[in-house]
């Protein structure tokens, strides 16, 4: 059983468990949590710079590249080295490129990978908070609506992707809406403002019109692609991987 009077009384939980498993030589728990914070506040200034996948503007973007340099800096003093071999998985790794692959069409190259780049940033932050600190009953409850919610999200992008002429876009970005303001409310709670501003940095880019019809429209620009994303989300959910 959790002790209840523990810091900031949040209790172990995950996204259908997150991939960050941490180790801790030390039992205090005041010593854990500054560990912590100072592990997540070092990581902020991590892709600063105008590249981030690794500071050479001409070297091709990698997802596994990417996961590898941020899970060191997010998670790397405090996480098991085999926390990536949750995140670099064949699938994982697909559906990241061709993610990017397809932000590039509507975006600039430096756009598409601080998104692919925020993403895995928020990912590994929350698998690292959920997994060391313990939630508040509604603290777990918010992240359960927001577990359900996402997943609602991802179900209905795969039916648009793999069903001919299914695509709405006012239900889609309804649902979108929903799962930013409850991933929103946790992120102000349990990490940084300048966390709260990369959920922003991703919601603004992934939920442009423009960008949806290219992807989900049948025949659109990137469509072939998302349906290739489409197969890994199938996958990766079926997995309970996300």
């Amino acid at each position: 059983m959790p002790n209840e009077t523990a810091i900031c009384h949040r209790r172990e939980m995950s996204l259908d468990e997150p991939p960050a498993y941490l180790w801790f030589n030390d039992d205090d728990p005041l010593k854990k949590m500054s560990e912590l914070k100072r592990v997540l506040q070092e990581s902020n200034s991590l892709s600063s710079g105008s590249d981030v996948n690794g500071g050479c503007a001409s070297t091709p973007f990698s997802s596994a590249s990417l996961f590898e340099r941020l899970q060191k800096n997010v998670a790397g003093k405090v996480a098991k080295r085999s926390v990536m071999k949750h995140f670099v998985s064949g699938n994982s790794s697909r559906l990241f490129d061709n993610l990017y692959t397809i932000l590039k069409e509507r975006y600039s190259k430096n756009v598409a990978e601080k998104v692919i780049s925020n993403i895995i940033k928020i990912s590994l932050k929350f698998g690292v908070v959920t997994r060391e600190n313990k939630l508040s009953e509604q603290l777990q409850e918010d992240f359960h609506s927001f577990q359900r919610s996402l997943k609602t999200l991802l179900l209905t992008v795969i039916s648009y992707g793999t069903l001919d002429f299914s695509y709405d876009y006012k239900y889609l970005k309804e649902l979108m809406g929903t799962v930013q303001a409850r991933l929103m409310n946790l992120t102000s709670e349990l990490l940084s403002e300048k966390s709260v501003k990369r959920v922003g940095h991703i919601f603004d880019h992934l939920g442009d019109p423009e960008f949806l019809g290219s992807a989900l429209r049948t025949g659109g620009p990137t469509n072939a692609t998302m349906k290739t994303i489409c197969e890994d989300l199938g996958t990766l959910l079926e997995n309970k991987a996300l």
